[in-house]
């Protein structure tokens, strides 16, 4: 049974939330925001996922999954990812950044979240910017939510 924590976050259960096809093809090719801005034919969107890689301070970078840094006596693997979305007539783009240790504890660690509308369009970004910032951090992808049930990878 499903049981609605919000009025209208129907489209994050029902899995378009989830990162689909167009992430997929980022990995075939270019970055994450240079691949959106490329195929988006909306300007509104892609303002606002222009917006949200300025703020995020987004750089190119390839998949960071074989080069963990050594922090705090331990090894953790970041990765960053990016999301836009569509609701209601809003936009909005999400950029997440990860931190993934050796046991496979995922922390969220930082979130930036521009939208052009109101009420709860930033919402629908932030799980698949945050799956796609686990994907460059661990090489493995997440598909359905909730993305980490037992809290590991």
């Amino acid at each position: 049974m499903f049981v609605a924590v919000s009025r209208r976050l129907y489209r994050i259960w029902r899995g378009e939330a989830v990162p689909g096809p167009i992430d997929h093809q980022v990995v075939a090719g270019a970055g994450p925001l240079r691949f959106r801005l490329r195929h988006l034919d909306d300007e509104r969107l892609a303002a606002v996922a222009e917006a949200a890689a300025r703020r995020f301070g987004w750089r190119p970078v390839r998949r960071l999954a074989d080069r963990p840094t050594w922090r705090d006596g331990r090894w953790l693997w970041r990765g960053a990812g990016l999301a836009v979305g569509l609701e209601k007539g809003g936009r909005v783009a999400t950029c997440a950044e990860v931190l993934v240790d050796g046991t496979g504890q995922v922390r969220v660690t930082r979130i930036v979240t521009p939208a052009v509308g109101a009420g709860e369009t930033p919402l629908i970004a932030v799980a698949p910017a945050i799956a796609n910032a686990t994907f460059a951090a661990t090489g493995r992808r997440l598909r359905s939510l909730p993305l980490l049930p037992e809290g590991t990878v």
